[in-house]
C-alpha cells in the first residue's frame, strides 16, 4: 500500500514491530527512497498518521500510534 503525498509521488506505508514506535532501517531506507524520487518543496505539509493492531488496550495503542506518526515524520523532516 501507498500513501499518495502529491499528484505524482507516493511514499510507501511503513510497517514497525508488534508494541514498538522504532522504525527499522529497512523501513526508513524505503521510505527515504520514494522520498527522493519526489519533489516535494520544503515548506509543503505533509499529513503522517499512525495506527497499531487491535492488540493491546486502547490507550495503550493511542499512544503508541502518535509515537510511530512522530518517528516517521522526524524522519522526513531529517531529510527535507
Amino acid at each position: 500500500r501507498t500513501a499518495k503525498a502529491t499528484d505524482d509521488c507516493e511514499l510507501p506505508v511503513v510497517h514497525f514491530q508488534l508494541n514498538s514506535a522504532v522504525l527499522s532501517l529497512s523501513e526508513q531506507d524505503a521510505l527515504l527512497a520514494a522520498l527522493a524520487q519526489c519533489t516535494i518543496a520544503p515548506d509543503t505539509g505533509l499529513i503522517v498518521t499512525g495506527h497499531t493492531c487491535s492488540l493491546g488496550t486502547e490507550e495503550r495503542n493511542r499512544i503508541l500510534s502518535r509515537q510511530r506518526a512522530e518517528q516517521v515524520a522526524a524522519v522526513l523532516r531529517g531529510h527535507g
